[in-house]
């Protein structure tokens, strides 16, 4: 009876035992994953704030480009204005010239 008892007692030592092992694994199992996803959270948070960053750089070259072409083309528009002007002008004197030679009846 002794002896079973004593039997008893080592099995019932050995599953306690157990038991502590599983939980002990269980809880450093538990902090890996929390400290691997913590990890992977602030990897993506560095991804994200990279490509944050490029973007806004990509888009800052973008802007200023396009400035510079607005810039370029209003210049353009400009220069071509000025030019019709002149051209515009040229013809108003001529055809202010015809119409008084006809109104006069004569080459002025």
């Amino acid at each position: 009876l002794l002896e079973r008892k004593a039997k008893i007692e080592g099995m019932q030592n050995g599953a306690e035992k157990a038991q502590s092992d599983l939980c002990a694994g269980e809880d450093a199992y538990n902090n890996g994953l929390k400290q691997a996803r913590s990890k992977g959270l602030k990897s993506k948070e560095a991804f994200i704030e990279e490509a944050s960053k490029e973007e806004k750089e990509i888009i800052d070259r973008i802007n200023k480009k396009a400035q510079a072409n607005f810039a370029e083309i209003k210049k353009q528009v400009a220069q071509e204005t000025e030019q019709a002007r002149k051209a515009l002008e040229a013809e108003v004197d001529a055809y202010a010239k015809a119409i008084g030679e006809k109104i006069l009846g004569r080459a002025c």
